[in-house]
């Protein structure tokens, strides 16, 4: 049985048709799903922040700061073919359609799933793919203020090691550039939200830069300095937000 649930795990279609027909589901308004919900989750959560799904990635790299949320990259992405980043995108909106329907008939379910995504996405051992999942979770059902300022910035800087090392490793440096390109995104959607600070001046950046350093690590620092993301570096080092 379990050889037979790993090699579910490894066929993305039926991973994708899974999700489809969860969503259909959840949209259904003839349905009433409230006192099953709790029971659906699970495979969800699966598809966003399981280990490894799908057949091994190709190496190719692809460029971390060019990916977008939803974006586009190598393993058949912008060419129709999905891979286990799309896998994960699915997963984690329908994580945000379920917390925002049906929190308020479910309680402590939105505060369980993110307790979760963060769990998996602080445990080291698990592969970045299972970090991505988890980041974009978060982001999505918690929104991006919340997301980044109680769990994301104060546990970046940890990240750092294991991005440095999965960027160091060939095997595994496509996903490392994917988990940098979702955070590097995930910074613009900060500061897009936040007040529209003093000055845009890209030489302040390298002043900013030790700052920024004990803040988020010297990883996604180079990527802030390197493309001038000058509002992006001031909404992380705002002092309001409390780490």
């Amino acid at each position: 049985m379990a050889e037979k649930v790993t090699h579910n795990l490894k066929d993305l279609f039926v991973l994708h048709q899974m999700m489809r027909a969860t969503e259909a589901l959840l949209n259904n308004q003839a349905i009433y799903l409230d006192p099953y919900v709790a029971y659906m989750v699970p495979p969800v959560l699966t598809c966003c922040t399981g280990n490894n799904l799908g057949p091994r990635p190709r190496q190719a790299p692809i460029h971390a700061f060019s990916d977008h949320l939803n974006g586009s990259g190598s393993n058949g992405h912008g060419t129709g073919l999905k891979d286990h980043h799309e896998l994960r995108n699915k997963a984690a909106s329908i994580l945000k359609y379920i917390c925002r329907k049906y929190s308020s008939s479910n309680q402590g379910l939105k505060a369980r799933i993110a307790r979760t995504c963060l769990k998996q996405f602080m445990d080291p051992k698990k592969s970045f793919g299972a970090h991505y999942g988890a980041l974009q979770a978060l982001v999505l059902i918690l929104g991006i203020d919340e997301a980044m300022k109680m769990l994301i910035l104060p546990n970046v800087k940890i990240y750092n090691d294991l991005l440095k090392a999965g960027l160091e490793d060939e095997g595994r440096r496509g996903e490392a550039e994917r988990m940098v390109g979702l955070f590097m995104n995930s910074f613009e959607a900060f500061a897009s939200n936040r007040r529209r600070l003093a000055t845009d001046d890209a030489g302040e950046l390298e002043s900013l830069r030790d700052r920024l350093n004990d803040r988020i690590g010297d990883v996604l620092t180079d990527q802030l300095v390197s493309h001038n993301k000058v509002r992006e570096a001031q909404a992380i080092l705002e002092k309001e937000i409390s780490i």
